[in-house]
C-alpha cells in the first residue's frame, strides 16, 4: 500500500456481523484519521420476491435501498461517535464483482469485511484475489451468528426487514 489511508471501505450485509465489522473498521480510520465509507452490495437475487420467484420492481428496489440508507445511517450515527467522518452509500450489482471495485471506485486504500466462517467463504476469496487494495478480513463473532439466526426465524433477510 503506497502513502497514508485517507479512506477505508468497510463492506456489510447489514446484519450483526456486518455491524460488527464496521465497528471494527474504526479504529484504523481514526488512527489514519482516515474518512469511512459503509456500503452494502445488494444483489438482485437478495431482493427477490421470494414468494413470486420475480426480480424487484424498481419501486421495489427503491425502497429497499431507503431501507439500507436508513440502517446504514442509524450506524453510521453510533459510529460517528468515534470522531470519524462516515458516508453512507449503496451499491447494486454482484458482490463478487462490485466489492473489489468498490476501493478503487471511491479512493479507498483499505477494504473491511467478515469472514462468514471458519473458512473464507466464495466472495471473501474473490475480494482476496481481485482487490488491488489491502483487505482486512474479520472473523464473525459469535453473538452475531446467533443474532443473525434469531431474524432468519423472525423472517430477516440480511438486515433487510421483510
Amino acid at each position: 500500500m503506497k502513502g497514508a489511508v485517507e479512506k477505508i471501505v468497510v463492506c456489510t450485509d447489514l446484519s450483526p456481523a456486518g455491524d460488527a465489522a464496521a465497528s471494527e473498521g474504526v479504529a484504523p480510520a481514526q488512527r489514519a484519521a482516515a474518512r469511512l465509507h459503509l456500503v452494502p452490495v445488494v444483489h438482485g437475487h437478495v431482493m427477490m420476491a421470494s414468494e413470486l420467484r420475480r426480480p424487484v420492481t424498481v419501486d421495489e428496489r427503491n425502497a429497499a435501498e431507503e431501507r439500507a440508507l436508513a440502517r446504514l445511517r442509524g450506524l453510521a450515527f453510533t459510529l460517528g461517535h468515534h470522531g470519524v467522518a462516515i458516508e453512507c452509500i449503496v451499491v447494486h450489482g454482484n458482490p463478487h464483482e462490485e466489492i473489489p471495485r468498490l476501493p478503487e471506485r471511491l479512493g479507498a486504500q483499505l477494504l473491511v469485511m467478515t469472514r462468514p466462517s471458519c473458512f473464507l467463504g466464495s466472495t471473501l476469496e474473490t475480494v482476496l484475489r481481485d482487490a488491488d487494495v489491502p483487505v482486512l478480513a474479520l472473523q464473525r463473532p459469535a453473538a452475531a451468528h446467533v443474532a443473525e439466526a434469531e431474524g432468519e426465524r423472525d423472517g430477516h433477510f440480511h438486515g433487510f426487514p421483510s
